[in-house]
């Protein structure tokens, strides 16, 4: 399902439908809210934002950044669960060539992922 939020007056809330959420922030901050990380185990969103000029950058408010940092143990667990074989070192090794093959094709998306890294 594919949901399109353009609306800068008021705060759209996201419910368990839609798994790609098209975001044209060109007339202004669009905020919107996501549902508990608790009640939506292995939900997942896919965020693209309207790249006309002077568009807005797409920003987590001080609730977004709480349900992401609750998603970090799920992550890990399914990633312990995935990676069950691999010793810690092969692990992050995997990890690390994962990222730089995401990284390398990044631009082929249809919606490529842009942050600000920090070494």
């Amino acid at each position: 399902d594919i949901v399109s939020i353009d609306d800068t007056d008021s705060t759209y809330t996201l419910d368990d439908e839609p798994e790609t959420v098209f975001i044209d922030a060109s007339g202004g901050n669009v905020e919107v809210q996501l549902p508990s990380a608790a009640s939506n185990d292995g939900r997942r969103y896919t965020f693209t934002c309207s790249e006309a000029p002077g568009a807005n950058t797409i920003t987590l408010t001080p609730e977004g950044e709480q349900i992401l940092h609750e998603l970090i143990p799920v992550v890990k667990r399914f990633q312990d669960e995935i990676l069950l074989g691999l010793s810690e070192a092969e692990r992050a090794e995997f990890l690390r060539l994962a990222a730089k093959v995401a990284d390398a094709g990044n631009h082929l998306s249809r919606a490529p992922l842009i942050l600000d890294r920090k070494p």
